[in-house]
């Protein structure tokens, strides 16, 4: 369990473990306001308050980076958001947590990038599985987030260089688009 400052009993110690430990022997408490938590072999998260925010029902949990947990069940990973639903099934052999909204998984054998666009409220809006992390499968995410969902008011990456040449990729898309709306609609207006 866990105790306050002054003492008073928040989670109860009730769970057979509280936080993680990593392979170097390093336990993490809370991070972002939740902590891991294990009942009879099932993990789960608490909140600060000791609300159980993600139930104990998972093989194996680590902590919320970017809004997003990594959780295994029946040996394959996936991703849970922060009100223990699951945006992402177990489908791969691991994970590594997302930053800057990408996550390297391994799946059959190679690792690959998984890709995350997320709207103004902090939904996930979409995904997309790639090889490598360059301009092309930046490109590529772009286009596809885009065409699914709506044209964004701003976009927030790391300053990589297939971010950048990305972004402008798709400012160059959305200004000859603009360019020939509104040439339509000129030409719309002569010719009536």
């Amino acid at each position: 369990g866990y105790v306050n400052n002054w003492g008073k009993e928040i989670v109860p110690c009730k769970y057979n473990f509280v936080g993680h430990i990593f392979n170097d022997g390093y336990v993490t408490d809370f991070i972002n306001g939740k902590a891991p938590v294990c009942i009879n072999g099932r993990w789960g998260f608490v909140d600060s308050t000791g609300k159980e925010v993600v139930l104990p029902k998972y093989d194996e949990v680590c902590n919320f980076y970017g809004g997003y947990a990594t959780f295994r069940l029946k040996n394959k990973w996936g991703f849970i958001d922060e009100t223990g639903k699951e945006v992402i099934a177990p489908k791969y052999d691991e994970t590594v947590s997302f930053h800057e909204g990408l996550a390297s998984v391994r799946l059959n054998g190679k690792w690959v990038y998984l890709y995350r666009a997320v709207d103004k409220y902090g939904d996930t809006i979409d995904f997309l599985l790639r090889a490598k992390r360059d301009a092309t499968a930046t490109k590529a995410f772009f286009l596809k987030a885009i065409k699914n969902n709506e044209r964004p008011e701003k976009v927030t990456v790391d300053k990589s260089a297939s971010n950048k040449a990305a972004l402008d990729f798709a400012n160059l898309a959305f200004s000859q688009v603009e360019r020939l709306t509104a040439l339509s609609v000129e030409q719309a207006k002569i010719s009536a």
